[in-house]
């Protein structure tokens, strides 16, 4: 009897080692297949960030500076920004020409596209005496633009 409880006893034993080790080998690939895809993001973000750099002159040009600059740092990447500028610079042919021109920009057609939009809001809420506008960036996985009208 004391045999077949050895046995039994190693059984179960080599069972727990096989379940341990299969553990450590799935933990193992998910910190792989995490860490490659923290690598991809990153690297868009990367991307995001220098075509964001690259729209500063633009931006600059159309009357806008930038007010805040935050770098978030985690499994996904952020980098946040905030551009401000005066109501004049919400003028729509100019919006949509500056577009045209810079359309393999990414990161400056998003944040055309937005001011577009509000240009065409700036006109109907003519009454609210709108002063400026500020463009707050959000370069991460999804970007986003948010724009806010300033009274």
């Amino acid at each position: 009897m004391e045999d077949k409880s050895k046995d039994g006893k190693n059984i179960g034993e080599k069972i727990v080692h096989g379940i341990e080790a299969q553990a450590a080998s799935t933990t193992q690939q998910i910190k792989k297949a995490s860490s490659d895809a923290s690598l991809a993001i990153s690297g868009k973000v990367q991307d995001l960030v220098q075509d964001f750099n690259a729209a500063i002159p633009t931006m600059k040009a159309l009357g806008f500076s930038v007010s805040s600059f935050t770098i978030g740092v985690g499994l996904i990447p952020e980098i946040d920004a905030t551009l401000k500028g005066s109501v004049k610079a919400l003028e729509p042919q100019e919006i949509q020409k500056v577009i045209e021109e810079h359309r393999d920009n990414k990161a400056l057609k998003a944040i055309l596209e937005a001011l577009h939009t509000a240009a065409k809001f700036k006109e109907q809420l003519s009454e609210m005496g709108i002063k400026g506008v500020e463009v707050d960036i959000k370069l991460g996985l999804p970007p986003l633009v948010s724009i806010d009208l300033l009274t």
